[in-house]
């Protein structure tokens, strides 16, 4: 799925709308299915790095998949619209919101590894 700012503004806004009076983590509704097209796109573009070659595409697929998920999951609508809006106007999260993000990535990877299908695997 290609997003494009415009795509990423309007999820943000009807988003935010559909989001109002919900708390807790786990992103809804449009801006949620917004947010996991744009971070698996991100992710599948590690598929044109040279050591991504070592990885079957259909691995990079499921692990870009599972990840994107289980952040929007763990992410307060606030959090993951403030990361959208930087990232829009070409600015990178800094400071406590990388850390956020990094630990979110990480509890998020740490769950994946054991529900993707490794190669020769069996469950």
């Amino acid at each position: 799925m290609k997003m494009t700012a415009a795509a990423l503004v309007l999820a943000l806004t009807t988003g935010g709308a559909l989001a109002q009076g919900s708390s807790g983590p786990g992103l809804r509704g449009e801006f949620r299915n917004a947010f996991v097209g744009a971070g698996i796109a991100a992710c599948q573009k590690l598929k044109d790095e040279p050591h991504a070659a070592l990885l079957p595409p259909d691995l990079i697929d499921q692990s870009c998949t599972c990840i994107a998920n289980k952040v929007a999951d763990r992410m307060a609508m606030s959090e993951a619209q403030s990361l959208m809006l930087l990232l829009i106007g070409g600015a990178m999260p800094e400071g406590a919101e990388l850390e956020r993000l990094q630990t979110l990535m990480l509890g998020s990877l740490a769950v994946c590894i054991n529900e993707v299908d490794l190669p020769g695997q069996t469950r």
